[in-house]
């Protein structure tokens, strides 16, 4: 495995481990809301205004800063897949490199002009089996016709002796 790998290997665990602890946060956050909310309903039950408010404050807050976990844990994500699409987009350069240098080498080893050469004989080969076979197809349905041509014609003759009858 190149250096490269290795360190975007490790860079993807990295971001993993990343987006785990924020997860992990969130989840720390979502659990303190749920103690701020019942608080609050406590110190409403006791009538204490105050108390309520400085609590709503701190959710409010806290809500805050778990809406922007979500979006830090987005950025996060979208920065793994970047890093996974250019990581992608170099191994498809890479072989498409490799396999330009096959063709370029294969390029050396077969002259245009030969290239050339084959393919006009083949086109004037072809146009002469082309011309045979329509020249068969000719002949065989010249065949299959006349044969046609004289049924009627011996129709013709019998009709036309009973007529005469």
């Amino acid at each position: 495995m190149s250096g490269r790998n290795k360190e975007m290997r490790k860079n993807g665990k990295a971001l993993n481990k990343t987006h785990r602890e924020m997860e992990h946060e969130r989840e720390k956050l979502e659990k303190e809301e749920q103690n701020l909310e019942l608080e609050i309903q406590r110190a409403a039950k006791r009538g204490d205004k105050q108390t309520c408010t400085i609590l709503a404050k701190q959710l409010v807050n806290l809500r805050k800063t778990k809406t922007r976990s979500y979006g830090a844990s987005a950025k996060v994500s979208a920065v793994k897949t970047q890093a996974k699409t250019m990581q992608s987009t170099k191994t498809l350069a890479t072989a498409m490199g490799s396999k330009t240098k096959g063709m370029v080498a294969m390029n050396k080893q077969i002259s245009t002009e030969k290239v050339d050469q084959i393919t006009q004989k083949y086109g004037s080969e072809s146009a002469k089996s082309d011309r045979k076979q329509e020249s068969m197809d000719d002949t065989l349905e010249d065949l299959l016709t006349e044969s046609g041509d004289e049924e009627e014609e011996t129709r013709a003759i019998v009709s036309k002796a009973l007529k005469d009858l």
